[in-house]
């Protein structure tokens, strides 16, 4: 460690010195380390309506559930997707000079029908 990183306040007082002037991180920083930590503290929001931190904790935990599965639920979802253009692809790559006219036929008499119901 060289001598300035020794010679650094800690990180806690970092953050009090970042306070805005007036709030009561820098009211309590001249009465006193707990203080300061208290006045910290309560700026963090908290769990709503006086929450136990058993109840937060267990309350996130299924949160932390939740995103997890709808993040396997997505990935799944675009594997899939994924899959389905690649098997598309290569039945695309087996149609015959003919197969492929006869789609573009297809799609041009379907663009008409809308076309003209509009």
């Amino acid at each position: 460690m060289s001598g300035t990183e020794a010679d650094a306040p800690p990180p806690a007082a970092t953050v009090a010195a970042v306070a805005a002037p007036g709030s009561a991180a820098s009211a309590s920083r001249s009465s006193g380390g707990s203080a300061g930590l208290a006045a910290l503290l309560a700026d963090v929001p908290g769990p709503a309506g006086g929450e136990q931190l058993g109840d937060a904790i267990a309350r996130l935990k299924v949160e932390q559930d939740a995103v997890r599965a709808n993040r396997k639920r997505v990935t799944k979802e675009l594997k899939n997707a994924q899959k389905r253009k690649q098997r598309v692809k290569n039945r695309a790559k087996q149609l015959s000079d003919t197969d492929l006219v006869s789609v573009l036929q297809l799609r041009a008499s379907e663009k008409a029908v809308v076309a003209a119901n509009e």
